[in-house]
């Protein structure tokens, strides 16, 4: 049986980097594979909310490196440091003090917490929503707690179908070889 991780890497792969990005083609590999990872432990085999959690972390920071290892970045620094990780989690009741700054790192172990923070908050406003990902990606975008998707959410939703339809290319070679 095929590990969720792998199609996901192949899916991971296949996104542009982020401009500017210092990293290697070799050294990116290397860091998808711990994305790859993290998100597949934290979506407990969902790979629906696998590819929602890789998308949100796309269309919100390119997946760049500098802000997987929390250095500072010309582009997105705008909120002063206020948010955290791939997810750019802000702090809340959930998440704040220690367990907030536990998001920071590029090692498996803080991209984990960070997908599984994005998991939470994904899943709570996907509930809030019913169900739907529109909705559940303006939720995560803004912290609102209303339903009604902006450009930004409707653009990680075009960005969740693209990645599902590179996840089913994916997983289709994969298990023709």
């Amino acid at each position: 049986m095929m590990a969720l991780w792998q199609p996901l890497l192949a899916v991971l792969l296949t996104l542009a980097p982020s401009s500017g990005d210092p990293e290697s083609r070799e050294q990116a590999r290397a860091r998808k594979t711990v994305i790859a990872q993290a998100v597949a432990e934290a979506s407990r085999g969902d790979s629906e909310m696998a590819l929602a959690i890789i998308a949100t972390w796309y269309e919100e920071t390119r997946l760049d490196s500098r802000i997987h290892k929390s250095n500072a970045h010309s582009k997105w620094s705008s909120d002063g440091g206020l948010a955290r990780c791939l997810g750019q989690i802000h702090q809340s009741r959930r998440y704040h003090g220690p367990r907030w700054l536990a998001l920071v790192g590029d090692s498996y172990e803080a991209t984990l917490r960070c997908a599984e923070a994005t998991h939470w908050i994904l899943s709570s406003a996907r509930v809030r929503c019913r169900g739907d990902w529109a909705g559940a990606f303006h939720g995560y975008g803004t912290g609102s707690r209303t339903c009604e998707p902006g450009d930004r959410a409707l653009r990680k939703l075009v960005r969740m179908r693209a990645l599902r339809r590179a996840w089913w290319k994916a997983s289709a070679e994969r298990e023709a070889r």
